[in-house]
Protein backbone atom coordinates (compact mmCIF):
# COMPACT_ATOMS: atom_id res chain seq x y z
CA UNK A 1 0.00 0.00 0.00
CA UNK A 2 0.93 3.64 -0.43
CA UNK A 3 1.25 4.19 3.64
CA UNK A 4 3.72 2.39 5.68
CA UNK A 5 1.65 -0.87 6.84
CA UNK A 6 1.62 -1.14 10.32
CA UNK A 7 0.25 2.76 10.46
CA UNK A 8 -2.75 1.60 8.25
CA UNK A 9 -3.39 -1.36 10.44
CA UNK A 10 -3.50 1.12 13.64
CA UNK A 11 -5.82 3.53 11.57
CA UNK A 12 -8.14 1.00 10.59
CA UNK A 13 -8.42 -0.81 14.30
CA UNK A 14 -9.40 3.05 15.46
CA UNK A 15 -11.31 3.56 12.39
CA UNK A 16 -12.97 0.50 13.45
CA UNK A 17 -14.03 1.69 17.04
CA UNK A 18 -14.81 4.96 16.23
CA UNK A 19 -17.69 2.44 14.11
CA UNK A 20 -18.34 0.22 16.36
CA UNK A 21 -20.07 2.90 19.48
CA UNK A 22 -21.86 6.31 19.73
CA UNK A 23 -20.64 8.56 22.29
CA UNK A 24 -16.64 7.36 22.57
CA UNK A 25 -13.43 9.00 21.54
CA UNK A 26 -11.15 7.56 19.68
CA UNK A 27 -7.76 8.13 19.42
CA UNK A 28 -5.07 7.41 17.29
CA UNK A 29 -0.86 7.31 18.40
CA UNK A 30 -1.44 9.20 21.73
CA UNK A 31 0.52 9.78 24.45
CA UNK A 32 -0.26 8.42 27.92
CA UNK A 33 1.97 9.39 31.12
CA UNK A 34 4.78 9.74 28.92
CA UNK A 35 3.84 6.18 26.60
CA UNK A 36 2.91 5.56 23.20
CA UNK A 37 -0.24 3.57 22.34
CA UNK A 38 -1.32 3.06 19.37
CA UNK A 39 -5.13 3.42 20.06
CA UNK A 40 -7.00 4.89 22.75
CA UNK A 41 -10.79 4.81 23.10
CA UNK A 42 -12.39 6.75 25.72
CA UNK A 43 -15.97 6.61 27.08
CA UNK A 44 -17.98 7.75 30.10
CA UNK A 45 -21.42 6.36 31.84
CA UNK A 46 -22.90 8.32 34.32
CA UNK A 47 -20.97 10.19 36.40
CA UNK A 48 -18.08 7.30 35.19
CA UNK A 49 -15.02 7.60 32.83
CA UNK A 50 -13.63 4.50 31.53
CA UNK A 51 -10.24 3.89 29.48
CA UNK A 52 -9.10 1.23 26.86
CA UNK A 53 -5.89 1.13 24.88
CA UNK A 54 -5.20 -0.82 22.57
CA UNK A 55 -1.89 -2.61 21.15
CA UNK A 56 -1.70 -3.29 17.10
CA UNK A 57 0.76 -6.16 15.93
CA UNK A 58 0.14 -6.23 11.96
CA UNK A 59 2.88 -9.16 11.48
CA UNK A 60 2.45 -12.22 9.90
CA UNK A 61 4.17 -14.73 12.68
CA UNK A 62 2.39 -15.18 15.86
CA UNK A 63 2.35 -12.07 18.98
CA UNK A 64 5.17 -13.13 21.42
CA UNK A 65 3.75 -13.94 25.09
CA UNK A 66 6.76 -11.47 25.67
CA UNK A 67 4.72 -8.36 24.04
CA UNK A 68 1.61 -9.52 25.78
CA UNK A 69 3.74 -9.24 28.94
CA UNK A 70 5.12 -5.85 28.27
CA UNK A 71 1.36 -4.26 27.62
CA UNK A 72 0.15 -5.68 30.47
CA UNK A 73 2.41 -3.32 32.68
CA UNK A 74 2.23 -0.05 29.99
CA UNK A 75 -1.41 -0.67 30.38
CA UNK A 76 -1.62 -1.21 34.49
CA UNK A 77 0.85 2.30 33.82
CA UNK A 78 -1.74 4.77 32.24
CA UNK A 79 -4.59 3.49 34.63
CA UNK A 80 -6.39 2.03 31.72
CA UNK A 81 -9.94 0.24 32.33
CA UNK A 82 -9.34 -2.13 29.90
CA UNK A 83 -6.48 -3.19 27.63
CA UNK A 84 -6.66 -5.07 23.63
CA UNK A 85 -3.62 -6.75 21.93
CA UNK A 86 -4.76 -6.93 17.89
CA UNK A 87 -3.25 -8.82 15.60
CA UNK A 88 -3.30 -9.18 12.04
CA UNK A 89 -2.39 -13.21 12.76
CA UNK A 90 -2.71 -14.73 15.71
CA UNK A 91 -0.81 -14.97 19.32
CA UNK A 92 1.37 -17.77 21.02
CA UNK A 93 -0.43 -20.46 22.89
CA UNK A 94 1.82 -18.76 26.43
CA UNK A 95 0.21 -15.37 25.60
CA UNK A 96 -3.43 -16.51 26.30
CA UNK A 97 -2.43 -17.86 29.63
CA UNK A 98 -0.81 -14.39 30.10
CA UNK A 99 -4.34 -12.49 28.59
CA UNK A 100 -6.41 -14.55 31.01
CA UNK A 101 -4.16 -13.78 33.99
CA UNK A 102 -4.35 -10.39 33.72
CA UNK A 103 -7.14 -9.93 31.95
CA UNK A 104 -5.92 -8.31 28.71
CA UNK A 105 -8.11 -8.99 25.78
CA UNK A 106 -6.33 -10.10 22.33
CA UNK A 107 -8.40 -10.03 18.98
CA UNK A 108 -7.85 -10.72 15.71
CA UNK A 109 -8.32 -8.46 12.53
CA UNK A 110 -8.79 -10.25 8.50
CA UNK A 111 -9.70 -8.50 5.56
CA UNK A 112 -12.76 -10.95 4.12
CA UNK A 113 -13.60 -10.72 0.00
CA UNK A 114 -17.45 -10.72 -0.81
CA UNK A 115 -20.55 -8.42 -0.15
CA UNK A 116 -21.50 -8.11 2.90
CA UNK A 117 -24.80 -10.45 4.37
CA UNK A 118 -26.79 -7.58 4.59
CA UNK A 119 -26.55 -6.70 1.23
CA UNK A 120 -27.45 -9.93 -0.55
CA UNK A 121 -30.59 -11.46 -1.03
CA UNK A 122 -31.67 -14.85 -0.76
CA UNK A 123 -31.50 -16.02 -4.74
CA UNK A 124 -28.56 -18.10 -5.65
CA UNK A 125 -27.50 -17.68 -9.32
CA UNK A 126 -25.56 -20.59 -10.88
CA UNK A 127 -22.11 -19.38 -12.72
CA UNK A 128 -18.91 -21.08 -13.91
CA UNK A 129 -16.45 -18.55 -12.36
CA UNK A 130 -13.04 -17.66 -14.11
CA UNK A 131 -10.37 -16.07 -12.39
CA UNK A 132 -6.61 -15.90 -12.72
CA UNK A 133 -6.62 -14.69 -16.09
CA UNK A 134 -3.36 -14.41 -17.76
CA UNK A 135 -1.49 -13.89 -20.65
CA UNK A 136 2.28 -15.11 -21.92
CA UNK A 137 4.68 -13.12 -23.10
CA UNK A 138 5.50 -13.96 -26.71
CA UNK A 139 9.00 -15.81 -27.13
CA UNK A 140 8.92 -16.07 -23.10
CA UNK A 141 7.75 -18.11 -20.19
CA UNK A 142 6.54 -14.60 -18.43
CA UNK A 143 2.77 -14.38 -17.28
CA UNK A 144 1.41 -11.14 -17.00
CA UNK A 145 -1.54 -11.90 -14.36
CA UNK A 146 -4.19 -9.54 -14.94
CA UNK A 147 -5.69 -7.99 -11.51
CA UNK A 148 -8.80 -8.76 -9.42
CA UNK A 149 -8.98 -5.68 -7.31
CA UNK A 150 -9.95 -2.21 -7.70
CA UNK A 151 -13.04 -2.95 -9.74
CA UNK A 152 -10.75 -3.76 -12.77
CA UNK A 153 -12.11 -7.12 -13.75
CA UNK A 154 -15.33 -5.83 -15.29
CA UNK A 155 -13.38 -2.74 -17.48
CA UNK A 156 -10.68 -5.13 -18.58
CA UNK A 157 -13.44 -7.77 -20.10
CA UNK A 158 -14.58 -4.58 -22.32
CA UNK A 159 -11.42 -2.63 -23.01
CA UNK A 160 -8.61 -5.12 -22.97
CA UNK A 161 -7.77 -5.46 -26.50
CA UNK A 162 -5.75 -8.76 -28.31
CA UNK A 163 -4.52 -7.15 -32.16
CA UNK A 164 -3.65 -10.38 -34.81
CA UNK A 165 -3.63 -11.10 -38.20
CA UNK A 166 -7.44 -12.40 -37.68
CA UNK A 167 -8.54 -9.13 -36.34
CA UNK A 168 -8.81 -7.19 -32.79
CA UNK A 169 -11.07 -8.83 -30.09
CA UNK A 170 -11.72 -7.88 -26.80
CA UNK A 171 -11.27 -9.54 -23.68
CA UNK A 172 -14.84 -10.29 -23.18
CA UNK A 173 -15.13 -11.85 -26.65
CA UNK A 174 -12.22 -14.30 -25.83
CA UNK A 175 -13.67 -15.19 -22.61
CA UNK A 176 -16.57 -15.64 -24.16
CA UNK A 177 -15.44 -18.15 -27.15
CA UNK A 178 -13.35 -20.10 -24.18
CA UNK A 179 -16.73 -20.49 -22.26
CA UNK A 180 -18.30 -22.71 -25.29
CA UNK A 181 -15.36 -25.14 -24.43
CA UNK A 182 -15.35 -25.06 -20.64
CA UNK A 183 -18.91 -24.91 -19.98
CA UNK A 184 -19.57 -28.67 -20.31
CA UNK A 185 -16.41 -30.04 -18.40
CA UNK A 186 -16.65 -27.36 -15.58
CA UNK A 187 -17.21 -28.73 -12.05
CA UNK A 188 -16.36 -27.66 -8.60
CA UNK A 189 -13.34 -28.27 -8.55
CA UNK A 190 -10.79 -25.56 -10.14
CA UNK A 191 -9.79 -26.47 -13.80
CA UNK A 192 -7.37 -24.55 -15.97
CA UNK A 193 -8.02 -23.59 -19.63
CA UNK A 194 -5.36 -22.84 -22.14
CA UNK A 195 -5.45 -20.85 -25.45
CA UNK A 196 -3.14 -20.61 -28.05
CA UNK A 197 -3.03 -17.46 -29.61
CA UNK A 198 -2.59 -16.40 -33.44
CA UNK A 199 1.05 -15.96 -34.67
CA UNK A 200 1.94 -12.26 -34.15
CA UNK A 201 -0.58 -11.11 -31.33
CA UNK A 202 -0.30 -8.09 -29.41
CA UNK A 203 -2.61 -7.22 -26.05
CA UNK A 204 -2.81 -3.81 -24.80
CA UNK A 205 -3.07 -3.57 -21.41
CA UNK A 206 -5.43 -0.54 -20.67
CA UNK A 207 -4.50 -0.53 -16.81
CA UNK A 208 -0.82 -0.34 -17.16
CA UNK A 209 -1.80 1.74 -20.85
CA UNK A 210 1.25 -1.07 -22.48
CA UNK A 211 1.14 -2.80 -25.43
CA UNK A 212 3.00 -6.14 -25.75
CA UNK A 213 3.35 -9.12 -27.65
CA UNK A 214 1.43 -12.51 -26.38
CA UNK A 215 1.34 -15.87 -27.48
CA UNK A 216 -0.96 -17.55 -25.24
CA UNK A 217 -3.82 -17.03 -22.63
CA UNK A 218 -4.96 -19.11 -19.60
CA UNK A 219 -7.01 -18.89 -17.00
CA UNK A 220 -8.73 -20.89 -14.10
CA UNK A 221 -12.29 -21.89 -13.65
CA UNK A 222 -14.72 -23.94 -11.92
CA UNK A 223 -18.91 -24.15 -11.20
CA UNK A 224 -19.62 -21.33 -8.38
CA UNK A 225 -23.13 -20.06 -7.24
CA UNK A 226 -23.27 -16.28 -7.00
CA UNK A 227 -26.16 -14.29 -4.40
CA UNK A 228 -27.86 -11.36 -6.05
CA UNK A 229 -28.05 -7.91 -4.74
CA UNK A 230 -31.23 -6.90 -2.61
CA UNK A 231 -30.97 -3.54 -4.56
CA UNK A 232 -30.13 -3.94 -8.41
CA UNK A 233 -27.91 -1.26 -10.20
CA UNK A 234 -25.33 -0.88 -7.25
CA UNK A 235 -21.77 -1.33 -8.23
CA UNK A 236 -20.55 -4.47 -6.49
CA UNK A 237 -17.11 -3.46 -6.42
CA UNK A 238 -18.07 -0.18 -3.86
CA UNK A 239 -19.90 -2.48 -1.17
CA UNK A 240 -17.75 -5.49 -1.55
CA UNK A 241 -15.31 -6.64 1.44
CA UNK A 242 -15.44 -6.50 5.03
CA UNK A 243 -13.22 -7.12 8.16
CA UNK A 244 -14.00 -9.23 10.77
CA UNK A 245 -13.12 -8.81 15.00
CA UNK A 246 -12.57 -11.47 16.59
CA UNK A 247 -12.00 -11.97 20.09
CA UNK A 248 -9.76 -15.00 20.47
CA UNK A 249 -10.96 -16.05 23.83
CA UNK A 250 -14.62 -16.09 23.42
CA UNK A 251 -14.70 -16.58 19.68
CA UNK A 252 -17.21 -13.99 19.43
CA UNK A 253 -17.09 -12.47 15.68
CA UNK A 254 -18.09 -8.74 14.50
CA UNK A 255 -17.93 -7.99 11.00
CA UNK A 256 -17.90 -4.26 9.45
CA UNK A 257 -18.56 -3.60 5.74
CA UNK A 258 -15.35 -1.90 3.95
CA UNK A 259 -17.36 1.22 3.20
CA UNK A 260 -18.60 1.29 6.29
CA UNK A 261 -15.18 2.39 7.50
CA UNK A 262 -13.65 5.77 7.59
CA UNK A 263 -10.26 5.31 7.74
CA UNK A 264 -8.29 9.16 8.98
CA UNK A 265 -4.24 9.21 8.63
CA UNK A 266 -2.10 12.21 9.09
CA UNK A 267 -1.35 13.08 5.53
CA UNK A 268 -0.70 16.63 4.72
CA UNK A 269 -1.75 17.16 1.13
CA UNK A 270 1.15 19.15 -1.25
CA UNK A 271 1.13 19.94 -4.76
CA UNK A 272 2.53 17.61 -7.37
CA UNK A 273 1.88 14.55 -5.46
CA UNK A 274 -0.40 11.43 -6.13
CA UNK A 275 -2.74 9.80 -3.49
CA UNK A 276 -4.42 7.26 -2.55
CA UNK A 277 -8.27 6.29 -1.08
CA UNK A 278 -8.25 2.94 0.50
CA UNK A 279 -11.75 3.25 1.52
CA UNK A 280 -12.84 3.57 -2.33
CA UNK A 281 -9.43 2.29 -3.84
CA UNK A 282 -9.40 5.51 -6.14
CA UNK A 283 -6.21 7.01 -7.26
CA UNK A 284 -5.64 11.32 -6.92
CA UNK A 285 -3.91 13.90 -8.28
CA UNK A 286 -3.16 17.16 -5.78
CA UNK A 287 -2.89 19.69 -8.57
CA UNK A 288 -3.16 23.04 -6.65
CA UNK A 289 -3.74 24.32 -3.18
CA UNK A 290 -5.19 27.79 -2.41
CA UNK A 291 -5.29 28.78 1.02
CA UNK A 292 -7.77 25.92 2.64
CA UNK A 293 -8.99 24.24 -0.65
CA UNK A 294 -6.91 22.29 -3.08
CA UNK A 295 -7.52 21.38 -6.39
CA UNK A 296 -7.67 17.71 -6.95
CA UNK A 297 -7.48 15.05 -9.83
CA UNK A 298 -9.41 11.46 -9.49
CA UNK A 299 -6.81 10.04 -12.55
CA UNK A 300 -7.78 6.32 -11.96
CA UNK A 301 -11.34 4.80 -10.94
CA UNK A 302 -13.13 1.80 -12.62
CA UNK A 303 -16.98 1.84 -11.93
CA UNK A 304 -19.84 0.39 -13.94
CA UNK A 305 -16.81 -1.08 -16.70
CA UNK A 306 -15.62 2.49 -16.93
CA UNK A 307 -12.92 4.19 -15.71
CA UNK A 308 -14.42 7.35 -14.43
CA UNK A 309 -12.33 10.85 -14.60
CA UNK A 310 -13.05 14.13 -12.81
CA UNK A 311 -11.09 17.23 -11.83
CA UNK A 312 -12.95 18.68 -8.31
CA UNK A 313 -12.25 21.18 -5.32
CA UNK A 314 -12.27 19.98 -1.59
CA UNK A 315 -11.10 21.66 1.48
CA UNK A 316 -7.81 21.01 2.97
CA UNK A 317 -9.45 19.55 6.30
CA UNK A 318 -10.57 16.08 3.95
CA UNK A 319 -6.88 15.04 3.43
CA UNK A 320 -6.81 13.22 6.34
CA UNK A 321 -8.68 10.14 4.11
CA UNK A 322 -5.86 10.28 1.37
CA UNK A 323 -2.07 8.64 1.83
CA UNK A 324 0.27 9.37 -0.91
CA UNK A 325 1.82 7.36 -3.41
CA UNK A 326 5.07 7.21 -3.07
CA UNK A 327 6.10 4.01 -5.13
CA UNK A 328 8.19 5.50 -8.70
CA UNK A 329 6.47 2.83 -10.74
CA UNK A 330 3.14 2.94 -9.53
CA UNK A 331 3.24 6.83 -10.15
CA UNK A 332 4.78 6.87 -13.55
CA UNK A 333 1.72 4.03 -14.43
CA UNK A 334 -0.85 6.98 -13.04
CA UNK A 335 0.73 9.66 -15.16
CA UNK A 336 0.38 7.26 -18.20
CA UNK A 337 -3.32 6.40 -17.11
CA UNK A 338 -4.02 10.37 -15.88
CA UNK A 339 -2.17 11.64 -19.57
CA UNK A 340 -5.17 13.15 -21.57
CA UNK A 341 -6.90 14.36 -18.43
CA UNK A 342 -3.53 15.94 -17.33
CA UNK A 343 -3.30 17.22 -21.04
CA UNK A 344 -6.65 18.72 -20.70
CA UNK A 345 -6.16 20.77 -17.51
CA UNK A 346 -2.38 21.89 -18.81
CA UNK A 347 -0.60 20.10 -16.79
CA UNK A 348 2.94 18.68 -18.56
Amino acid sequence: MPSPQWKKFEMLVAALHEADAQGTIVKWNEQINGRQFDVVVRFSVGTYDYLTVIECKDQTRPVPVSDVEAFVIKARDAGADKAVVVSSSNFQKGAFEVANRHHIELFSLAYLQGIPEELLSDDFIPCIRIYNVRFRKAQSDEWILLPEDRNLPPYLEGHLTVNSSLGTVVLKELLDEAYKRIESPATAAPQEHSQILPPGSEAYLPHLCLTMPVAEMRFTYKIDSLRALKQPGIDPALVSGSYEYRDLRTGQVKCFPRYALIVKHDTVLREGRFYYSPSLEYSYFCHRMVGNTASIFLVESYQHGELFQSVFRMLRENQKYYVEITDSIEIERLRRIGANLFRSQGVV
